[in-house]
Order: C-alpha cells, then structure tokens, then sequence
C-alpha cells in the first residue's frame, strides 16, 4: 500500500508541475529574454528531499515530455533547450541533495539549469555569443533559486505529517 501510495503522490506531484509549467509559460512572461522564474522545479525539490534521485529524474523527465506534448513543441528546438537545463540542474540537485541545504541545491540547480540551456543554444545555433547573455541569466538564477527553495521547503514542513 506505502508504494502505491508514493507513486500516486508523484503522478499528483507530477501533474500539477505540468500545469504550472505551462502557465508559467503563458503568464509569467515578464522577464527578459524569455527567463522563467522556475516554479515547476519546486516539485523536483520536493520528490528528491521526500523519495530520492530516480523519482525525481522521473518526475522531470515525464513533466518535460508531458509540457511539451501539450504545448505542441515537442523535439523542438525549445524542448531540446529544456532538456538541456534539465538534465544539469537535475545532476546538480542529485550531487547536492542531503550534503547541502535546500537552498543552496535550488540556488546551484537554477545556475545549472541556466548553464545547460546556453550550452544547447550554443550547439544547436552552432555560435558562443550567446554567452553574453551568461552572466544575466546565472545573476536571475540567484532570486528564482531562492524563490523555488522557500516555496518547496514551506511545501515540505506541511508533508512531514503525510
């Protein structure tokens, strides 16, 4: 019953970064150069402080195919961008989790996340001059990281009694 009951959990978890994910996307669009603040990795923050890594590389891996599915850029160029700031700031949480705080794993995993999305935009538009958008993105990083970290750990204290 306690593994069904996980499972459901992180589908329930799952779901509902897919649709903060998307209205993220639609209304949340204020910041230059198309930054998002990150509201969908407060769910990541919270399965791998609760369950562990391989739920959490689940959950970004199924919140990234369903996001994209939906909105209707699936393996495009902007999917293959997220994943690329996925799949870092998903290794900077899994090397961070349990030896640091909350904080700092966010704060790192969005200058991660940041740092993977450069890299794929440099590869794919074959060109480094994207890079000067390098110190503005990992400087917005700092408050978004923070902001997922305080949401996800206020999360957190009201999941200790579940």
């Amino acid at each position: 019953m306690n593994r069904i009951r996980k499972e459901v959990f992180i589908s329930l978890l799952c779901a509902i970064s897919v649709i903060v994910n998307i209205v993220e996307g639609l209304y949340f669009n204020f910041l230059p150069y198309g930054l998002k603040i990150g509201l969908a990795n407060i769910f990541a923050l919270i399965v791998i402080r609760k369950y562990g890594a391989g739920e959490m590389i689940i959950l970004n891996v199924l919140r990234l195919f369903l996001s994209s599915l939906l909105k209707g850029s699936l393996f495009s160029v902007s999917f293959f961008i997220a994943a690329g700031g996925m799949c870092l700031s998903s290794i900077a949480m899994i090397l961070l989790n349990k030896k640091a705080t909350l904080s700092f794993t966010s704060l790192v995993s969005a200058v991660f996340h940041n740092i993977g999305q450069l890299i794929v935009v440099m590869y794919v538009y074959a060109s480094a001059e994207i890079l000067v958008l390098g110190p503005v993105l990992i400087l917005m990083a700092v408050p978004c990281g923070l902001l997922t970290s305080f949401i996800a750990s206020k999360a957190l204290e009201r999941l200790e009694s579940i």
